[in-house]
């Protein structure tokens, strides 16, 4: 049935005229390797695949053939591993299971030639299985949900993805009204289309030679993104310098690497304490930092700050890769690229599996990331790919390190200077380092700039800048230094005992400043005053409020929903929902006490008098 020909050099076997079906007839396995990025389509993907079915179905349509996409497949094990092209197999396989839920006699095209030979990356193929013997099953997200609940299990964002395409298709079926209504009579004739759809193939027996391939193509579908460039990158600078005979030990430990990498790519943002961090964005980072392991060595300087994070992530990280490989000699660009890939994936496995555990002992470290994100992210690698990697356990080291973050720039000694911070010269003397804490305890003492502090010392500089301005952050904190007084604002609801998993849920989804007493006054507030607008009486109670109604005192934390649905309420009428415990339970406890409305600049005041003494406190050390 295969028309083939062979290039004996490259060990490549070229299929010509083939269809889909084709792929399913040489009684092997077909098999999405781990190490590929798992399945990834949306609805973006998935409409066009299902336009394309209800257009070659329909009898006016004139074109002959459909085409299905080029195929790279590695021939390892006697089974196909599938290099490029896995989307589409995938999307296929999913199909052809909903087909199966609406049509018994789906079986007289043999389907299970098609779902018996499949199997996706093993993380997913033990949740793809149980779909296919439960076909028939009416919600799909009920299996997803059984995987959820099983510990020994973790749900990927693939699998997500495969439940996603199915309830997709079977919408499609079910829709009557929709322009992309798939319709139940015309199943044998989807299925025709996709089993005689042209395809183009290439087989490969090695490696390397798939590798090649799969760099060159990236054919309809989701576009390569960051991680999958370099891993091909990588891949592809190994087969380079050490040919043919030599790349396939090193190729497979970055294959290895990566398929540990993706199998983490939902942990890594749903693990995260301050909005969602992308394995893209913890690459850039990792190659600031650490890279394949060289820019550890202490002596260097100036070598942290590239691939530079203002330009555009893709170009940054791709330019740098490229420039370290074109920069070393052959047998070093091999150590290289296998270094890089290994302390990579120990980067994801940190942040994934290590970090949680990490702030389960202290939450210092979940608050240092919502504080500073990729500062933080960035001593963290730095520890734990140096001889300081158990710091992180070390309480005292995490504190001075909180302190250090908030109080470094927290003065007015920087202005017009055009060199402040300089974490080059810190993380070459925190490598350096013996004692880690006498050496953050000294960044603390007297910051980057001593010579610019009042007396050489920082926590006075910043000290006497709070008290400097007192009556500012009083009166008017939501518009001065936001980014310090909203990081006040949740230690300081943590202090108070609020409960903290809610809390960290408002920071990570996007947390909102709420005015308790509305900044705009509306009559529903205003009728219950005892003097009328235009009276004296109320131009003087409006100046009084007016003084305080933006300070720290009158602002909380919560949702970004729940401040759109309490808009500009009475505080009496408002109840928050969105925390528990500290100044929630304080207002949600003592509503009436807004009642008279003569003492609501001394409440408001009384409680901005509480959170500016701790921030006076908090900024001395004294961390939670």
């Amino acid at each position: 049935m295969f028309a083939e020909s062979y290039n004996n050099q490259k060990n490549v076997i070229i299929m010509e005229k083939e269809n889909l079906a084709s792929l399913f007839e040489k009684g092997k396995a077909i098999k999405v390797p781990s190490y590929q990025r798992a399945y990834s389509w949306k609805e973006e993907q998935l409409e066009p695949f299902v336009k394309d079915l209800i257009e070659f179905t329909d009898p006016t349509c004139k074109k002959n053939s459909y085409y299905f996409g080029h195929f790279i497949l590695l021939h390892a094990n006697n089974a196909y591993e599938i290099i490029d092209g896995q989307q589409r197999i995938t999307t296929f396989i999913l199909f052809l299971m909903v087909c199966k839920r609406y049509l018994d006699d789906l079986d007289k095209i043999n389907s299970r030639k098609y779902l018996d030979s499949f199997e996706t990356v093993d993380y997913d193929q033990r949740l793809l299985a149980s779909f296919k013997e439960n076909i028939d099953k009416t919600n799909w997200d009920r299996n997803l949900t059984y995987f959820n609940d099983n510990k020994n299990i973790q749900a990927t964002q693939s699998s997500k993805n495969i439940v996603f395409a199915l309830n997709y298709f079977s919408r499609a079926f079910e829709n009557n009204k929709s322009n992309l209504r798939l319709d139940r009579q015309k199943i044998l004739d989807y299925i025709c289309v996709i089993e005689s759809a042209h395809v183009s193939i290439h087989i490969t027996e090695n490696n390397d030679v798939a590798v090649q391939i799969f760099e060159m193509h990236n054919t309809r579908g989701v576009k390569l993104n960051l991680l999958e460039k370099v891993k091909a990158k990588l891949m592809k600078a190994v087969f380079i310098h050490a040919g043919p005979e030599n790349s396939e030990t090193e190729i497979n430990k970055i294959q290895d690497d990566f398929k540990e990498i993706y199998h983490r790519e939902e942990l890594i943002s749903s693990n995260f304490f301050r909005g969602e961090l992308s394995l893209d964005e913890l690459l850039l980072l990792h190659l600031r930092i650490v890279d394949d392991g060289n820019k550890l060595k202490p002596e260097d300087k100036n070598k942290f700050s590239f691939p530079g994070k203002s330009e555009n992530r893709e170009n940054a990280v791709i330019n740098y890769i490229d420039e370290q490989i074109a920069n070393r000699e052959k047998e070093e660009v091999i150590k290289y690229v296998v270094n890089l890939s290994s302390r990579f994936k120990e980067s994801v496995l940190f942040f994934c599996d290590c970090l949680p555990t990490l702030d389960e002992k202290n939450t210092l470290i979940g608050d240092t990331l919502i504080l500073s994100r990729d500062i933080s992210i960035e001593f963290f690698l730095l520890l734990i790919h140096s001889e300081n990697k158990n710091e992180l356990d070390n309480k005292e080291v995490v504190q001075l390190w909180e302190t250090f973050l908030f109080t470094r720039d927290f003065h007015d000694k920087y202005f017009n200077l055009q060199y402040r911070d300089d974490f080059d010269t810190f993380y070459i003397e925190i490598l350096k380092s013996k004692d880690i804490v006498n050496t953050l305890r000294n960044y603390v003492d007297k910051g980057f700039r001593p010579e610019k502090m009042d007396d050489g010392s920082l926590p006075k500089t910043v000290k006497r800048f709070i008290f400097k301005n007192e009556t500012s952050i009083l009166s008017n904190a939501f518009h001065w230094w936001s980014d310090k007084m909203v990081y006040t604002l949740y230690k300081y609801e943590i202090k108070n005992n609020a409960d903290l998993v809610q809390l960290r849920s408002i920071m990570k989804q996007g947390r909102s400043v709420e005015h308790i007493l509305p900044q705009d006054w509306q009559p529903s507030l205003r009728e219950i005053l005892t003097f009328n607008d235009s009276s004296p009486e109320f131009e003087d109670f409006k100046k009084i409020m007016q003084n305080v109604i933006n300070g720290i005192g009158n602002l909380l934390l919560i949702s970004s929903s729940e401040n759109s649905s309490l808009k500009n309420k009475h505080p009496m009428n408002k109840k928050y929902g969105s925390c528990e415990g500290g100044s929630y339970d304080w207002h949600n406890h003592g509503y009436k006490r807004w009642e008279d409305h003569t003492k609501w600049n001394e409440i408001i005041n009384e409680r901005g008098k509480l959170i500016f003494d701790f921030l006076s406190a908090f900024v001395e050390g004294n961390n939670i």
